[in-house]
């Protein structure tokens, strides 16, 4: 079954990069996230590229993460929708 929830709120070990590749594993069916409170200096903003294509996420709670900065929303809006022609 897909993963549709992700709860990483307080897991102060993992890295914006780790978070990338469970991002990249689930992004087609993630529907909630919860990754609260992960202040540590391996959080950055890089792993909101990821984030922002998935594109079926109805909910998001980054509170608590100051490491977090405008990139992570600049990041966010880089995913783009790519279309087939046929």
């Amino acid at each position: 079954m897909p993963l549709e929830t992700l709860v990483l709120s307080g897991v102060n070990s993992i890295s914006s990069a780790g978070m990338t590749v469970l991002l990249n594993a689930c992004s087609s069916t993630l529907v909630h996230l919860e990754a609260a409170y992960l202040d540590q200096e391996t959080m950055k903003s890089d792993c909101f590229l990821k984030l922002g294509y998935c594109f079926n996420l109805e909910y998001l709670d980054v509170s608590g993460c100051t490491k977090l900065d405008d990139n992570a929303i600049n990041n966010l809006l880089k995913a783009e929708v790519v279309r087939e022609e046929g």
